[in-house]
C-alpha cells in the first residue's frame, strides 16, 4: 500500500502503547502516528489486543502534515496542508454493530459531525462497522447527507460487499 499512496490509515493494528513505533518500521519513506486501545494500566493483560489506529504518510509531504489527536482511541486525524488547500483526514474504528453498542455508535456520530461540519475537504476513512441494512448504517449515511459528504464505498463497491 505504501509503494501506491502518500497516506495509509490503518485500523485494528492491536499494538500496546509501548509497540506503537513499529508503525514507524513499516516503509522507511514513511512517518508515523498511532494510538493503542488497550489500557495496560492494570498490569498483567488477559486475551487479545484490541482496536487502535495509526496513520502513515509519506515523508516527503514533510512539513504539510499535522497530526490530530482527538482523546480517543476510536479517533485519529490529520491535515495536509497545500498552498491552494487543506485536507482534513479522520482515521475511525467504529463500535461493532449491535443493541448495546447503539448509544455509543450515536454518540460518535455526534463527535464525528462536531469535527468536520466547519471543514471544506474532509475525508473521514476507516472502519465503521456498519453494513447496509443496518441501523448504524442509516446513522452514517445521515450524518454523510448532513455534511454533504459521499460514502464511497457504497458508490464504487459491489452491492453485495460486507462493510
Amino acid at each position: 500500500m505504501c509503494r501506491q499512496s502518500d497516506v495509509v490509515l490503518l485500523q485494528e493494528t492491536w499494538l500496546l502503547p509501548h509497540d506503537l513505533s513499529y508503525l514507524d518500521r513499516i516503509d522507511p519513506d514513511f512517518l508515523s502516528h498511532g494510538i493503542s486501545s488497550v489500557d495496560t494500566s492494570q498490569g498483567l493483560l488477559s486475551g487479545r489486543p484490541h482496536g487502535g489506529l495509526g496513520i502513515l504518510w509519506r515523508r516527503a509531504l514533510g512539513e504539510s502534515i499535522a497530526i490530530l489527536n482527538f482523546d480517543d482511541h476510536r479517533i485519529l486525524g490529520l491535515t495536509i496542508k497545500g498552498k491552494l488547500f487543506e485536507l482534513l483526514l479522520v482515521n475511525v474504528y467504529l463500535p461493532t454493530c449491535g443493541s448495546a453498542n447503539a448509544e455509543v455508535y450515536q454518540e460518535y456520530m455526534g463527535k464525528l459531525d462536531a469535527l468536520v461540519r466547519d471543514t471544506e475537504n474532509v475525508v473521514i476513512a476507516g472502519d465503521w462497522n456498519a453494513r447496509q441494512g443496518r441501523e448504524e448504517f442509516i446513522w452514517v449515511t445521515d450524518l454523510c447527507i448532513d455534511l454533504d459528504l459521499v460514502i464511497a464505498d457504497v458508490v464504487s463497491l459491489p452491492c453485495d460487499t460486507f462493510t
